[in-house]
């Protein structure tokens, strides 16, 4: 055999090892046929490939750095590396590769649209507007690139907009539950709550497992006060992803807000217990806490809320409800005083929390 026969038949070997995802064998056979024939391009770019899918994504990097200095010229192998290093989050990286893909095939489509997810991965959204644009241009029918324009508008805070390029990529493909998903955020944030709803529920009936959309419909859900459905929606999340502080955190606000106070309590903990430092989390059981009637513990959580979010309008006015509760009047004082000093409106516009307020002031000297 010659040596070039031999190369070209460990070359076929990976290629059926790949195709069998059988990696290790097929990256050997590749390395093989690159150790007998050093410029073999097939070979070069074959192990490059099967090192990114075998998930090898440090080393995929490097075969792709040896294709390049092989052969300059090949768009595919700059197209290659500018993908696993945005995989492995080096976004900046992946920029220059992916613009050399494009100066070499200005028509590959996968190019612009991977450059526009690099730039918004670096939250430059107008540079990756353009870059998804200039991938529509060349297929109109690549409905990934619709999902990135409306993702970046709606990063961009342009909800119609946004709201509009979902729509379009869900008619290419009514299918694509992501874009389902994404279009029912945008529909809540433009105030379109029944049908955000709609929309996050034929996103999950497509992927009923997806974390995100259940936590989001959840959402949808709270904001229209339908607080128990809201509750199942976050408590799926949970069951999806149990070791989610925020997940829980939400679980119990909606527990909280539908009277199921042990519940919230208990989630809240959890909660808490995974994540110490979430404002939120110790906020919302606080409130549980309260509604609970466990006024000692809720002063507790709310102070500890304070600790990590000092100007946290509402964290201060439920502790100094909770010590006034407690006859603690002057303290409670002391906690209205702050909520004022945070908002000097705050009591103006809650006539509740003014009566409570001027109450504890009248109670002041016995507290």
């Amino acid at each position: 055999m010659h040596l070039t026969d031999e190369a070209a038949a460990q070359h076929e070997l990976g290629l059926d090892f790949a195709s069998r995802r059988r990696w290790d064998e097929a990256i050997a056979a590749f390395r093989e046929a690159i150790r007998l024939h050093p410029n073999y391009v097939d070979a070069h770019y074959d192990l490059a490939r099967t090192l990114t899918d075998a998930g090898r994504l440090e080393q995929a990097a490097d075969a792709y750095r040896s294709l390049i200095d092989l052969v300059p010229q090949f768009a595919e192998a700059h197209l290659g590396r500018g993908y696993v290093l945005a995989e492995l989050g080096h976004h900046q990286a992946a920029l220059p590769c992916y613009r050399e893909a494009i100066r070499l095939r200005p028509e590959e489509t996968r190019a612009h649209y991977n450059l526009g997810n690099a730039l918004a991965a670096l939250e430059r959204y107008e540079e990756a507007i353009s870059a998804y644009r200039e991938a529509t241009k060349r297929d109109p029918s690549f409905g990934h690139a619709y999902s990135g324009l409306g993702a970046s508008f709606g990063c961009l805070g342009k909800w119609e907009e946004a709201a509009r390029w979902h729509r379009e990529a869900i008619r290419l493909d009514p299918q694509d539950a992501i874009a389902l998903s994404n279009l029912g955020v945008a529909l809540a944030e433009l105030g379109r709550l029944t049908e955000s709803e709609e929309v996050l529920r034929d996103a999950l009936r497509l992927r009923p497992t997806d974390f995100d959309t259940h936590i989001r419909f959840g959402a949808t859900l709270a904001e229209q006060s339908k607080w128990d459905e809201a509750a199942d929606a976050f408590r799926k999340a949970v069951g999806i992803n149990s070791t989610n502080a925020a997940a829980l955190s939400r679980l119990g606000g909606a527990l909280s807000m539908a009277r199921r106070h042990e519940e919230a309590i208990e989630a809240c903990s959890q909660a808490v217990a995974l994540d110490p430092n979430a404002a939120d989390t110790h906020y919302n059981l606080g409130i549980a806490l309260s509604n609970a009637k466990r006024h000692e513990e809720a002063i507790a959580s709310f102070r500890r809320t304070l600790e990590v979010q000092p100007d946290w309008l509402q964290a201060q006015l439920a502790m100094a409800e909770d010590l006034s509760t407690l006859g603690r009047h002057r303290e409670a004082v002391a906690a209205f005083r702050r909520a004022l000093e945070i908002d000097p409106g705050c009591l103006e516009r809650d006539p509740e929390e003014r009566v409570i307020y001027e109450s504890s002031l009248a109670r002041h000297g016995s507290g």
